[in-house]
């Protein structure tokens, strides 16, 4: 996952402190696969979405893009959950004040696929 200060739109300047979930990486990944509904597939895929979003200096996050979408609505999915965050974010420091940070954040998903269930026929007694 990467972070960089936004402090122009062609310019990038690395953190002091890079902008983060509360509870980290595991809290924050913890809480995906909590949230994130995965979508009926026909056969097992591990799917990669990378999303990109500016973390705001009050720990909001804005401008959340689609960077990498495997399709299935998975990458409206990523974007739901993190829309649907409830706690904000620790911003980005640079020189010891909040910035505004650009984060990538990639999330893996491992779909099952799904096998249609065949009809068993039934058995039935005749009347008498």
């Amino acid at each position: 996952m990467a972070a960089t200060a936004v402090a122009q739109a062609d310019e990038a300047t690395p953190l002091d402190v890079k902008p983060e979930y509360p509870g980290g990486v595991q809290a924050l990944r913890k809480y995906i696969a909590a949230n994130f509904r995965v979508p009926e597939v026909e056969e097992d895929i591990v799917a990669r979405i990378h999303l990109s979003f500016v973390v705001e200096t009050d720990g909001t996050l804005s401008g959340i893009k689609v960077i990498k979408d495997p399709g299935y609505g998975m990458a409206e999915e990523a974007i739901r959950v993190l829309k649907a965050c409830p706690q904000k974010w620790t911003p980005g420091m640079q020189n010891g004040k909040p910035v505004k940070a650009s984060y990538v954040l990639p999330i893996s998903i491992n779909a099952q696929g799904y096998s249609p269930k065949e009809e068993v026929p039934t058995q039935s007694t005749p009347k008498e």
